[in-house]
């Protein structure tokens, strides 16, 4: 027996943000046309704020959209307090101050993700650091993260001792696709 929707569409109207994006999730990693669920997304904003909402409203998307949540979406961009560069710039900020204390490698890892996702100009030499190295000595999710600093790198237009090698090998080895080939998915189980 499963949940009825309309019980995960009031999960929506949750104080807490994580549970408000879990029932969210139900409705976004589906098809659906249900232009319902957008209402309830804007009310959660509404009452939440948008510094608490602001994951529900990247996922919202997705949604089926209608006049009138268009028209809210636009009214919300037009906002003179509404300063979403600002969130970023904060988000960055922590992710900045976070790995420069941070011991594990694999939190490391992710925090030079996040960083690279939002441009930041002084991750690129923290990242650089993070991904030194031979590359053959360097684990698969190193690997990763350089490719994602030498196309951040080359469209931040910034440059440090290896961009040139790495660009290279980066281009050579198609970001670490190497000859990746897309098969079908029926494919990919053996079907």
């Amino acid at each position: 027996m499963r949940l009825p929707e309309s019980k995960i569409k009031s999960s929506i109207q949750h104080p807490e943000e994580e549970v408000r994006l879990t029932a969210l999730r139900y409705f976004t990693d589906s098809p659906n046309d249900d232009d319902s669920v957008m209402p309830l997304v804007i009310q959660a904003v509404e009452t939440y704020g948008v510094d608490r909402s602001f994951r529900i409203l990247r996922d919202a998307e997705q949604l089926q959209q209608s006049k009138s949540t268009i028209d809210w979406l636009i009214g919300q961009l037009h906002r003179s307090d509404l300063d979403l560069a600002s969130i970023d710039n904060d988000s960055a900020k922590t992710c900045l101050e976070l790995l420069c204390d941070e011991q594990d490698g694999d939190v490391q890892l992710e925090l030079g993700h996040a960083l690279l996702a939002h441009f930041e100009f002084e991750g690129v030499e923290l990242v650089q650091q993070l991904v030194e190295g031979n590359e053959e000595n360097l684990h698969p999710d190193e690997r990763g993260l350089r490719s994602q600093l030498v196309a951040a790198a080359t469209i931040m237009g910034e440059t440090f001792p290896e961009y040139e090698e790495w660009h290279d090998e980066a281009v050579r080895t198609n970001y670490g696709w190497f000859e990746y080939e897309r098969k079908r998915i029926a494919e990919n189980f053996g079907a």
